[in-house]
């Protein structure tokens, strides 16, 4: 029985360890962490530069087919690490700006179609927004912060 369980531990570890599963919510209810993510929040907790013609990038993501390849997941089922409540009314835990040319930017991120990136986001949707891909990014971004934000899973590189 050990050994079996020990089989399935290490089978799974393989697949799941480094990775961070994220269910996105937009209606009000109970959410480990409420995200306000707009291209002209005032007075922003952070600004992201976000899109694929972006020149000095703090990092590169891509998108990904393949759930095992992912360093972040995008899911609708209940079962993930951190359910995020995407807010559009200003109550939120932490607001960001982000669009493609955001001023004075405090992370920049690079989105490539084909070819080595930093991260890799899968989603189980057919399409993934760019919202959706920056919440997925929220533990890239914080680590990019020096870990100013503690609501924000620390994320550990496979």
């Amino acid at each position: 029985m050990r050994t079996m369980i020990l089989v399935c531990f290490l089978f799974l570890n393989s697949f799941i360890f480094g990775q961070i599963i994220f269910s996105i919510s937009d209606k009000n209810r109970l959410c480990d962490l409420t995200v306000e993510i707009s291209d002209d929040c005032l007075f922003p907790d952070i600004k992201v530069d976000i899109g694929t013609n972006v020149l000095f990038a703090d990092f590169t993501v891509g998108i990904t087919g393949s759930i095992k390849d992912a360093d972040f997941i995008i899911t609708k089922s209940g079962l993930s690490d951190i359910t995020v409540n995407v807010s559009e009314s200003g109550l939120s835990d932490i607001t960001i700006k982000a669009g493609e040319r955001v001023l004075f930017p405090d992370v920049s991120v690079r989105i490539i179609e084909s070819g080595k990136v930093d991260y890799l986001v899968y989603s189980d949707e057919d399409f993934i927004t760019i919202t959706e891909l920056i919440v997925a990014l929220l533990p890239a971004i914080n680590a990019e912060l020096d870990f100013k934000y503690k609501e924000i899973p620390i994320y550990q590189k496979r």
